[in-house]
């Protein structure tokens, strides 16, 4: 068999079984078990399932007899169904106490013959489930008798049935529009300007690899004769940073329900080659709400089919959307919802009440912030559960991080917050401006922006603040080669029709370089010496080396030789 077939199988069954839960049994002694299901059942509300008891390396089983306990908040028992043979003898029917929340079921070969051996199913169970929570499928006093009623002796594993808001959707066809970018470039920063100046964002940019594209979020915002807001509509963009094309993809302007005008406030590519969009808001809403709304949609953009997805309103609007280990995970105002191939499997309440933040995961935990309530909270994806809680944190806003530490941007200081994911105790580093985003890059160093015209980083090598042509610099996000890609946008306003107008950038700039211009694990006088030749150089000028450019400002000059001076004798594990 190929290796890497093998692998990849190997790899893609851990994954379901970390996804639905499954309990393993380990029976090298063949000793008998009785269970309720080896998976975690997962269902939707008002879903009618059954469920197996089964029985695993039994010998000579001729009767059997045993109790099952279910939640009775989140169950109703319909029915029960005992597999043949056991259905042959004389046997009490099956008992469904439902307001004791137990089933209680028997089953015997009925002529005497010698007993059944091996593993198998021996009583279905089908209930339905009449609301959102989680059971525990209880057996209790079992009894499995042999052929000479000899009792056998045996263990037991509970089911878990898991129940979750039913997720309706409308689909709609997209039509998509291309445009032309104004590209130019200033003082190391590529900016792409984008035509249409109703469009507000981007809230997000997400990096598509396999495109060499950017995902932004946006919307489309007109105005009438009095300066008010007329219509708001939802626009994905993709801009191709080869050449500067750029699909728009409008939602449609009325989604059903009553609900008019989505507008989004994050994207996230999944495996399959959708684009998840979170819901900030509606412009339009019923006066009546029903129990869901729009709040997030997929995009697939291949065929321009969009679908939205309805969920429950307790959840409240979507901040943040992420995509990890093959699941999309949702950053409500009010809850933290984790998706599987558009079916919630996981929902933990955040707050009773309403707060925008941004969310950053990894393996271990979820971090977000919550804007409106200045504090920080860190989700536990192990237990289940929201272990760490900061309370005292300034409108904190951006967050990022990596294994042993966290950042999130305190955007009502100049302050960038620095948490320690073990001790969970934190700092506070100082910038020029105040920060709204952050992003940890591939060098390892810590970029920023603001609302102002700045953008930073923090680094071993450089800390330093750049000025931008575009406010209001969003997200950033990684490209390819060591770039980085961030969000912009510059307000201009009128005293009368259309009061104001919104120019769109998308900036790209390199990442710092390394001080160790030649390459050879040293900093030492020959990259001082190399830096020196190309000093002034540009890159319209044909002796112009991008890699002597240490602070991608596009000229090469006292800032670089400066930053070579005091990393000197440095090796590359140094920086």
């Amino acid at each position: 068999m190929n290796k890497s077939f093998l692998m990849a199988t190997l790899f893609s069954t851990l994954l379901i079984i970390q996804a639905f839960g499954v309990k393993t049994i380990s029976n090298a002694n063949s000793e008998t078990i009785l269970y309720a299901s080896l998976l975690t059942t997962t269902v939707q509300v008002g879903e009618i399932f059954s469920v197996n008891i089964s029985i695993q390396d039994v010998i000579d089983l001729c009767a059997f007899h045993l109790f099952l306990g279910y939640n009775t908040t989140v169950l109703d028992a319909l029915s029960v169904y005992v597999y043949p043979p056991f259905n042959s003898g004389p046997i009490l029917p099956p008992i469904i106490n439902d307001p004791n929340g137990y089933v209680e079921v028997s089953g015997n070969l009925g002529v005497p013959s010698p007993g059944v051996s091996g593993s198998f199913p021996i009583v279905k169970i089908t209930f339905n489930a009449i609301a959102l929570g989680k059971s525990v499928l209880d057996l209790y006093n079992t009894d499995l008798r042999g052929s000479m009623s000899n009792p056998i002796a045996h263990s037991t594993v509970d089911g878990e049935v898991l129940i979750y808001p039913h997720i309706t959707h409308t689909d709609f066809t997209l039509e998509v529009t291309q445009v032309q970018c104004d590209v130019s470039r200033e003082s190391g920063v590529i900016y792409f300007k984008l035509p249409t100046w109703s469009l507000f964002g981007p809230n997000k940019v997400v990096y598509d690899n396999l495109r060499q594209a950017v995902w932004m979020t946006s919307s489309n915002v007109t105005y009438d004769n009095w300066g008010l807001i007329e219509t708001v509509n939802g626009v994905m963009l993709m801009l191709n940073v080869t050449d500067g094309s750029t699909l728009l993809y409008e939602f449609p302007k009325d989604v059903g329900g009553g609900f008019k005008g989505l507008s989004p406030s994050s994207c996230v590519l999944d495996n399959n080659g959708y684009v998840w969009i979170g819901i900030a808001y509606c412009f339009i809403i019923p006066g009546e709400i029903s129990e869901t709304i729009p709040s997030l949609v997929k995009l697939y953009p291949r065929d321009g089919t969009l679908t939205v997805l309805w969920l429950p309103k307790e959840f409240g609007w979507v901040n943040d959307v992420e995509f990890h280990a093959g699941f999309v995970w949702c950053y409500c105002e009010k809850y933290l919802i984790r998706i599987f191939d558009s079916f919630i499997t996981g929902q933990w309440e955040i707050s009773d009440t309403s707060s925008y933040g941004c969310m950053c995961l990894d393996d271990n935990y979820v971090w977000i912030t919550r804007y409106d309530a200045n504090e920080s909270k860190r989700f536990n994806i192990l237990t289940e559960t929201f272990d760490a809680n900061f309370a005292s944190f300034n409108k904190p806003l951006g967050v990022c991080g990596s294994i042993d530490k966290f950042f999130v941007a305190e955007s009502g200081s100049n302050s960038i917050i620095v948490i320690d994911n073990g001790n969970l105790e934190f700092s506070r580093v100082f910038v020029r401006i105040a920060p709204t985003f952050l992003f940890k890059s591939v060098k390892r160093n810590l970029w920023w922006t603001s609302s102002n015209s700045s953008i930073g980083v923090i680094g071993k090598i450089l800390n330093q603040t750049y000025s931008v042509k575009c406010k209001s610099s969003g997200p950033i996000t990684e490209g390819s080669n060591n770039t980085l890609l961030f969000s912009g946008r510059t307000f201009i306003y009128y005293l009368g029709p259309p009061y104001v107008e919104c120019a769109l950038y998308v900036c790209l700039k390199d990442d710092i370089k390394s001080p160790d211009v030649n390459k050879d694990g040293l900093v030492n006088a020959r990259d001082v010496t190399y830096l020196i030749l190309q000093f002034q150089s540009t890159p319209n000028l044909p002796n112009w080396d991008p890699g002597a450019d240490i602070n991608s400002d596009d000229v090469v000059n006292a800032k670089d030789v400066t930053i070579a001076v005091l990393n000197f004798m440095k090796t590359l594990d140094d920086l």
